[in-house]
């Protein structure tokens, strides 16, 4: 039976017939074929586990992979309060998914007990990630992922800014600071690409204070005074909301070997003592640029990466497209809400399904290395082998 797609969106208040409804509405594009899998992207509004519960009963015993999102998205854009459910179904490929508690405080032996579990094999094999985005350290996941020609996804979950809760679910487990992964096997094609739309603005700084993930110091005075310098505002208004959060919407692009792209650094927040918080240690010494967006460089980045991912995919037709832009596009696009989804389903047609969610991170292999980066558009193309 040949491998097809389908996604299915539902709003609500309640998370279990939420998610339920999102389920059947997916399933009932599926000429009843069966579920192979299915990836989950729901509001933070909702009991996880109740969202996983609703989408379960309609899908049954499918393995599962799911998390939580700032902003859900579908071909017709950005919801809030919703459950996007998307399907592989057919008979083409295996899947398999677990979650893994506590990531926030091992990130690494998680990561190495994740891999040694699902053991991503050879070049029909995806492997995709979902992790807790507010706690843990995404740089040690690529440290602890096997080599292998498998072909790499995943994401740092969003969520409750507030609460500082992320949610993930994977197999039958889920909940919240953890990681939850999921390996697809067989006779398909998955095209992967990247791409942000940040450019640096002309302003470097030296790393000279770091603690854990924390930046603490740039060419020796706090983060804030000096993004208050760059920025506008005093250094106390940059640790208070709402412009603790928005220094996201300004990264540090971080110098690596000679010739080689910026590895982006996003802030989740300036904390009270004008230190940066990011997703994963910066050394001291690093040269940082500091990096805005626009709303035409990401337009045109997330031409790039649906270009790239299609290319990488040969012969083969796209079935699905999952788009998962950093939170800093959800807060550049405000006034165009889903834009970024709604440009990937007009490139690839009505042919292709479409789902996907703001995240805090994505990862992706460059060559044969994983690599973690914020502030990029990550686009995941499934396809039926040619």
């Amino acid at each position: 039976m040949p491998l097809s797609a389908s996604v299915g969106h539902a709003q609500g208040l309640d998370a279990r017939e939420t998610a339920s409804q999102a389920a059947f509405n997916a399933i009932a594009k599926s000429a009843r074929k069966p579920v192979l899998t299915g990836f989950v992207i729901a509001s933070d509004y909702f009991n996880f586990t109740q969202v996983i519960s609703g989408a379960r009963a309609i899908v049954g015993d499918a393995p599962l992979i799911g998390f939580s999102t700032s902003g859900e998205l579908t071909a017709a854009g950005s919801f809030q309060k919703s459950v996007v459910v998307a399907l592989l179904l057919g008979s083409s490929l295996q899947a398999r998914a677990d979650w893994w508690q506590d990531f926030g405080v091992d990130s690494l032996s998680v990561a190495q007990k994740m891999a040694a579990a699902l053991q991503p094999g050879g070049s029909d094999s995806l492997l995709f990630i979902a992790a807790d985005g507010f706690s843990g350290n995404a740089q040690e996941v690529c440290q602890a992922l096997p080599a292998g020609a498998y072909s790499l996804a995943g994401i740092l979950a969003s969520g409750d800014l507030k609460g500082g809760r992320t949610y993930q679910a994977g197999g039958q487990q889920a909940g919240n600071g953890g990681l939850a992964a999921a390996v697809l096997q067989g006779d398909f094609a998955a095209g992967i690409a990247a791409a942000t739309g940040w450019q640096e603005v002309g302003a470097y700084f030296t790393v000279t204070g770091v603690r854990g993930p924390w930046i603490q110091t740039l060419d020796d005075q706090p983060a804030a005074e000096v993004y208050a310098r760059w920025l506008g505002y005093s250094p106390h208004e940059w640790t208070l909301p709402p412009l603790n959060r928005l220094a996201r919407l300004y990264p540090l692009g971080i110098e690596m070997d000679a010739g080689a792209p910026l590895l982006i650094r996003s802030p989740l927040k300036v904390e009270n003592d004008g230190s940066l918080r990011l997703h994963s240690p910066v050394a001291v010494g690093s040269l940082a640029h500091m990096m805005a967006g626009s709303l035409e460089s990401c337009m045109s980045a997330i031409q790039q990466a649906v270009a790239e991912a299609r290319q990488s995919l040969g012969n083969s037709r796209p079935l699905l497209a999952l788009i998962f832009p950093d939170l800093a596009w959800q807060m550049l696009l405000a006034t165009k809400p889903g834009a970024e989804a709604i440009a990937a389903h007009k490139i690839l047609g009505d042919s292709v399904a479409v789902a996907g969610g703001y995240v805090l991170g994505q990862l992706s292999k460059t060559g044969n290395a994983a690599q973690f980066q914020n502030q990029h558009i990550l686009v995941i193309l499934i396809a039926a082998k040619e």
